[in-house]
This record gives C-alpha cells, structure tokens and sequence, in this order.
C-alpha cells in the first residue's frame, strides 16, 4: 500500500525536487534477463538438484508463453508509474508481521559529539533535534540541493517521508501516512508518550537547543516519576 498524505503536499517551486519530472523511470529489463537474474540470485543458494528443477521451472515459464503474457501485463502496468516496483515494494514491507524495530528497520551509530558539553544523552539528544528542525525548515521549503552521483542528479522522492511519517495498523496489515504539516517532537520514555511543538506555520524552529534540553530534561524526570505498576500508554504534551 503506497503512503497516504494527511495534509496538502510539500510545494514542488523549489529546487530540491525540481528535476523529479526529468528522472528517467525505472527501466523493465528483457523477460529473459530477468529469468537469468533470477537463477543466478538462487545458484548460491540451492544444491545441484534443487537448482536444476528450478531451471526446468524457468524453462517452462518462458517456452509456455506464460512469461510473455507476465511481461505485457508488467509494461502496461508500468507505464503510467516512474517506478514499476516502488507499490510492490511498499506492500511487501507494510505487510511484513515480525517486530518492525528488529526485523525491518535499518539503523546507524553515531560518533561521540565533540563538543564536551554535549557528551551525554540529553544535550545530545537536544542538538541532534535542533539540527533535524533546521532540516526540516530547508526540506518543506525546497531549499536543499539534489543529491547528485558525479553530477548526475538523484531521485529526492524519498526525502517526502523523511518526518511527520507514521505507520497505522489495518486489519490487513500497515499502511503509511504522511503529514507534511507535522510541528511537533514525540519522545517515547518508559512506555509514556510526549510531545512538544517545535516548528511555526512557515516550519521555522520556534526553540532554542536550550529550550529543547529543558523540554527532554522536564520528560525525563516526569517519566522516571512514575511508578513501573502505574506506568501505561498515555500521551501528555510538555508546554
């Protein structure tokens, strides 16, 4: 299921994503190419007698006809989509029932700042959502460049979801939404949510990372309060 928007889109006047409608669309390689790809992924993976039977499979597929018709149906479908695969893609992930955090998500390890001052977990915390902030004002206002591959510039589609990007449980599995409006910052501390308004209408910052610090330190001591029986999901907004 592709993501859903809960509030007019980012405006497309600026430069980060002014060569969107010039990006070539993502091209359908040969059906038999696709075929040789296929068993060259699984060669590693199966035994002789395995990777023989999928072979046949293969040979079958394309001598059969089946494959062909596949692949006409493939192209139409395609051909109003920059990318043939991006709602395929978009299902398989928002389908997937395992823990999201451990099985999904990608995530990274960040240096120590170098700044003394903010060695440990607030004050960075703090700088780290002061800079987001001043990221999101460049983003929603498309004054960032495209990235760029010697040059060549980048699909910026993907910067869209980059924030105010949520997961909302279905019965038949996830689908995402999108909020371009989104001001605020959301702070998860021992199973209690919070939330503070960080940006204005225009998504300028409307704190200082002192002002930020206080707000994180302020959550802390709240949460760390409540007693772990007492503790449930409830929201609470900082002022």
């Amino acid at each position: 299921m592709a993501p859903t928007s809960t509030s007019p889109t980012i405006a497309t006047q600026g430069k980060t994503f002014a060569g969107q409608s010039s990006m070539p669309k993502l091209p359908i390689p040969p059906l038999e190419e696709t075929c040789a790809r296929y068993l060259r992924a699984l060669e590693a993976l199966q035994d002789e007698e395995e990777h023989a039977a999928t072979k046949s499979a293969v040979n079958e597929f394309l001598e059969s006809g089946e494959g062909e018709r596949a692949q006409k149906m493939l192209l139409e479908y395609a051909k109003d989509k920059d990318s043939y695969i991006e709602e395929f893609w978009y299902e398989s992930y928002l389908s997937h029932s395992d823990p999201v955090v451990l099985a999904l998500n990608p995530f990274f390890i960040l240096e120590d700042d170098p700044a003394p001052s903010r060695g440990s977990q607030l004050p960075r915390a703090a700088s780290l959502i002061f800079a987001s902030l001043a990221f999101i004002h460049d983003l929603r206002a498309e004054l960032l460049e495209p990235d760029t591959v010697r040059g060549v510039p980048l699909d910026m589609d993907q910067y869209k979801r980059l924030f105010g990007t949520a997961r909302v449980p279905t019965a038949k599995g996830c689908r995402m939404e999108v909020d371009y409006a989104a001001r605020h910052v959301a702070v998860l501390r021992k199973g209690q949510f919070y939330y503070f308004d960080a940006l204005d209408s225009a998504n300028r910052p409307v704190m200082t990372e002192r002002e930020i610090l206080k707000n994180l330190e302020a959550i802390v001591a709240d949460a760390d309060n409540i007693p772990a029986h007492e503790a449930s999901f409830l929201l609470f907004r900082t002022s």
